[in-house]
């Protein structure tokens, strides 16, 4: 493959990987679809893919360092393990539901092979199958030097843009009034954009919003090109977010998203002021506000009153409760832990908690268990129910692997490290009350944003170098 070629598959497998997950899997909660897999066998493909030199000969000596540096790689072993468990626990599922009339309790029967990990319904393992096998070969890949600095960069542009046309979508169906999602299918709640569930579309939007302020910030006082409608698409792309964020009617994500824009507004002013002239801080300043304006004016006049009924809730007198109340996750959290004590080490399968859960709970209480308690609404809790120990430790262990080379960096005061970390971090706080990486788009820009900020760090410009361009 030539040098060309090779960097524009570096590319382009990642950017069709999420904007196919974002587009058409934002909210698809079981994917049967074949192409999730199929992307992420071509990346791992691509991965290892030899390339030839500028003459036109093989590379050997650099194809072997880059296959050793995938393998140094703990997120190759860490991965791995956990793909093979999911697929193990597909392989071995079908369990089936029956009235033990000896005990006179409902039990599910043994999986096909005893003793090894299994799931009870085979479709929904392996939709877990088809998530995480692409999410894992994406961080090998971004992490590789086979996507480079340059190209890193240019796919968390391309998430920023991707963004805020999907965004753009939201508003003209919100605008419009239609109930379907995507003007497609019919749901029973409401939808954003191609979110079936305004909380994932908010927390995706929120994510966005952090990656592109953080790459606005960057190109401001950092890159010593600050080619002006980069900048100014930036900004587009971060006023979209931000209406996207609120439109979306999730609280959680109307509140963080407003935090985010006023931590901006401080670091942008705070950055300014300690490498602009005075002349040019009046500007940026002036800047700023208009920017603010505009994008409170766009929230508050699309948002028609929508957005200030959904915040009341967040009083204590809630006249309309959520369908899934605060006892209810209560409730589902107590019965999550009981399963998890039965079955600690491989958990009961992928999606098992919906099946499971009624067996750990009073009678009683079986009419409430509809489809928004199918989920424990605490997404380490339910990886630890279905996954086991094994599977919960293999997810916690590659998070830790990613954080580490950003941790060593020491570089948080710069925007494209600082930003995307918050949006991460706020995306895992969710987590702990509700279910954002149950959602693939989330899942894979989550992951891929965390591997990339390590390489587009290094590469940073020292500001001095973009201020002299500014005040020269």
């Amino acid at each position: 493959m030539t040098a060309f070629g090779f960097k524009t598959l570096t590319f382009v497998l990642p950017a069709v990987l999420l904007v196919y997950a974002i587009w058409i899997h934002g909210s698809d909660y079981i994917s049967s679809s074949w192409i999730l897999p199929g992307l992420g066998l071509s990346i791992l493909i691509a991965t290892f893919a030899p390339r030839l030199s500028r003459h036109g000969k093989l590379a050997g000596r650099a194809y072997f360092e880059q296959c050793v540096r995938v393998f140094k790689d703990p997120i190759f072993y860490t991965g791995l393990a956990f793909v093979s468990l999911l697929l193990i626990q597909w392989l071995n599922s079908g369990r089936t539901l029956s009235f033990d009339e000896v005990d006179q309790q409902w039990i599910y029967s043994p999986p096909p092979i005893a003793h090894l990990p299994s799931a009870i319904d085979s479709q929904e393992a392996r939709s877990m199958v088809f998530w995480f096998f692409p999410a894992w070969t994406a961080v090998l890949f971004v992490r590789s030097s086979r996507l480079g600095a340059d190209r890193s960069y240019a796919l968390c542009g391309l998430m920023a843009v991707n963004s805020a046309l999907l965004a753009t979508v939201g508003v003209i169906q919100h605008v419009s009034g239609t109930p379907l999602m995507s003007w497609v299918n019919l749901t029973s709640c409401y939808s954003f954009a191609s979110f079936g569930y305004s909380n994932h579309a908010g927390e995706y939007f929120c994510l966005m919003l952090s990656l592109c302020v953080g790459l606005l910030a960057q190109a401001l006082f950092f890159d010593s090109s600050r080619n002006k409608v980069w900048i100014g698409v930036l900004i587009l792309c971060a006023l979209l977010s931000l209406v996207g964020a609120n439109l979306s009617l999730s609280r959680a994500a109307i509140v963080f998203s407003w935090g985010i824009a006023g931590l901006a507004v401080f670091s942008i002013v705070k950055l300014a002021w300690r490498l602009l002239d005075p002349a040019m801080r009046v500007n940026m300043l002036a800047g700023l506000i208009a920017v603010v304006c505009l994008g409170y004016f766009l929230v508050a006049g699309l948002g028609r009153g929508t957005i200030g009924n959904e915040l009341a809730t967040l009083g204590p007198r809630d006249p309309q409760p959520q369908q899934t109340s605060w006892d209810e996750r209560t409730m589902l959290g107590d019965a999550a832990f009981r399963i998890w004590k039965d079955h600690p080490w491989v958990g009961v399968g992928a999606w098992g908690f919906r099946y499971m859960v009624a067996l750990y709970v009073a009678p009683s209480l079986w009419p409430s268990l509809q489809a928004g308690t199918a989920n424990i609404h605490n997404d380490p809790l339910q990886f630890m129910t279905e996954f086991g120990v094994l599977g919960a430790g293999l997810m916690a262990a590659t998070v830790i692997f990613l954080l580490v080379p950003i941790v060593k960096l020491n570089l948080w005061h710069i925007p494209i490290v600082l930003f995307p970390l918050i949006g991460c971090s706020i995306t895992f706080l969710h987590s702990l009350i509700d279910l954002p990486f149950r959602c693939p788009a989330i899942l894979y820009s989550w992951l891929i944003i965390l591997a990339a900020i390590p390489t587009l760090a290094k590469e940073k410009i020292e500001p001095h170098a973009a201020t002299t361009k500014i005040n020269g």
